[in-house]
């Protein structure tokens, strides 16, 4: 990963005046065994092997310790969106952009979460700069066609192109 470069296109990221946003591991709890490497190593092995939620417990407190290590959010992030939690997720990526705009990845990633976030436009932006960015990686193109597709559609039934969270579910109203 490439580290914090000097750059005024930043996005929605924080000002020059603001840090990278830090959420706490578990307040008030002890740290588990280890430092902050040992810490990604294990959360790293736990994301690897599909337990996505305890991967992401352990990388917080990794986070917490290195909030600057662009390796560290990566594996955050990513545990945080294979463990479905979309918005933590996307706090997380969009950190992972601000200290690396020209991190393909972290902008697929972004878009991704985004998109789980039925923030369809704003995915569509980060998709199709990773995209541009690795045009290689047919993951990539192939998310940034389904999102202007779904774009396309919602335009199409005069639907906005930012879905709420609760649409296409039926109301609890009358189900009890």
């Amino acid at each position: 990963m490439s580290q914090h470069e000097d750059s005024d296109d930043r996005g929605d990221a924080p000002g020059p005046e603001e840090s990278v946003p830090v959420v706490p591991a578990a307040p008030g709890l002890l740290a588990p065994a280890g430092d902050a490497y040992d810490w990604f190593r294990r959360g790293s092995a736990l994301l690897d092997s599909g337990n996505a939620g305890a991967a992401a417990e352990l990388l917080a407190w990794a986070v917490a310790a290195e909030p600057e290590a662009a390796s560290i959010r990566e594996a955050y992030a990513r545990a945080l969106f294979d463990a479905r939690r979309f918005v933590d997720a996307e706090r997380e990526f969009r950190a992972l952009v601000y200290l690396a705009p020209d991190d393909d990845y972290a902008r697929f990633g972004l878009g991704m979460a985004l998109w789980r976030l039925r923030q369809f436009p704003d995915a569509a932006e980060h998709l199709a700069m990773a995209a541009v960015m690795r045009p290689e990686r047919p993951e990539y193109g192939a998310a940034l066609k389904q999102v202007r597709a779904t774009i396309a559609a919602r335009a199409e039934a005069g639907l906005d192109p930012v879905g709420s969270p609760d649409e296409g579910f039926p109301s609890a109203e009358g189900l009890t």
